[in-house]
This record gives C-alpha cells, structure tokens and sequence, in this order.
C-alpha cells in the first residue's frame, strides 16, 4: 500500500510525525588521537558546523580535516579540524534533529528504507490544521497555512533541561503524515519551515511555527 491508497482509507490509524531540529553551542571536546577529538551528545546530530561553515559528515571516525562522525549507538561526536585545531579554540556548534509523534514508534531517522532507527517519542499533543488541510485538500497536499503551532506534553520533564540550553528560535520543522499501514519511505510531507517562537510550562511546550507554501505531490523533500 502506498500513501494514496493509506488516505482513502476512513478506518486507517493515521499517525502525524515531527522533526524538530535545534541547534547548540558545542565545548568541552576530549582528544581522541592525532587531530581528531569528540565529546558525547544526547540527540541525534544531523550537522556540525565551525563557525558558519558545515563541516562533511564522514562513515567513521574522522581522518581528513574538515569532517564529522557521529556514533548513534554510542552518542559520540567526532571531528578532525583543519590543522589539528583543538575545537574548544573555535566556535563549534551542531544541529540536532528530535523526533516526535502522536502514537510511539520506532521508525529511522529519514524516514527512509535505509537509516539508523530511532525511538519516536510519543508527546505529540496537537499540530494545526494544516496538517488536516492537506489530507483533504482533494489529495494534491496543498499547504494552505503560513503559520501555526505544535504543542508537545513535557512529559517525565523531558524539556526541563533543554528548553533553555539549545536553540530554537529560525530553526527547522518537518511534519509528516504516516500510518503503519505503510512503508516509512510512504510517510507524506505536510509541513515545513521553522520555528518563530515558543513557549514553556510544566505541562506544555508550545512552538509558533511559520511554513512555505508547498504542493507535496510534486516536490520530494529534503530528508
């Protein structure tokens, strides 16, 4: 079954996924060997980034100068700067990319047949209604919103310690359709764009997001 046939489906378990990807200041490296330092990280890390400048992302820990490793099993960043530069002397920073859901599942981190696969957490609690608008939107995913919001249960606290300490404010926001149904890679586009602000308790964050007008059946995202 492919997405066309997932929506035409009443009585299909539809499921709404989101990658929220902050950003943090990286210090405190350890050396590894040679020119290669790391340090651990407790998020999935998409970039890394000195100064303004994205790094490679290599296979294995880093030779060359100028790359990044990211060990998922372990939750270790590695990096090789040009000339051996210790990266506590330079701006380091990375991208990290959180995956949410309204139902728990483990699916991978691009939504795609080949990935590393990561836990879904499930305190997704509301999106706005574009992602409703684009299900009906006659089945052509027509975003009609410029904007909206995405709510989040702070459940366990999950927030209480990084609300504050990574970086929201213009950073990016995927949400998918899905349904268990179908293959990950089927997952369909509803919304992108980033995040304008936001907003905590110690019940619910809440993200005001604003999007770009997109018509999903003709452009294959960006994973």
């Amino acid at each position: 079954m492919n997405y066309n046939d997932y929506i035409q489906k009443a009585a299909s378990k539809k499921v709404i996924l989101a990658h929220i990807e902050p950003g943090q200041r990286l210090l405190l490296w350890s050396f590894v060997s040679g020119f290669t330092y790391k340090r651990s990280v407790s998020h999935y890390v998409i970039d890394v980034k000195q100064d303004s400048t994205s790094l490679t992302q290599v296979s294995s820990i880093p030779t060359l100068d100028g790359t990044w490793y990211f060990d998922y099993h372990n939750k270790e960043l590695y990096v090789r700067l040009s000339g051996g530069v210790n990266p506590d002397l330079e701006y380091m920073s990375c991208i990290y990319r959180l995956f949410f859901s309204n139902s728990a599942f483990n699916l991978t981190h691009n939504l795609e047949a080949i990935g590393n696969y990561v836990e879904y957490d499930s305190i997704l609690q509301s999106v706005s209604s574009f992602s409703e608008e684009v299900d009906s939107a006659d089945q052509m995913g027509i975003a009609l919103e410029n904007g909206g919001s995405i709510s989040l249960i702070n459940r366990h606290g999950y927030f209480d310690s990084i609300f504050d300490r990574l970086i929201w404010e213009n950073k990016a926001v995927r949400i998918y359709s899905w349904s268990p149904d179908i293959p990950e890679e089927e997952s369909r586009l509803l919304f992108e764009g980033e995040i304008q602000d936001k907003g905590f308790d110690t019940s619910t964050v809440r993200f005001k997001v604003r999007d770009f007008i997109y018509k999903v059946s003709y452009f294959e995202p960006n994973r």
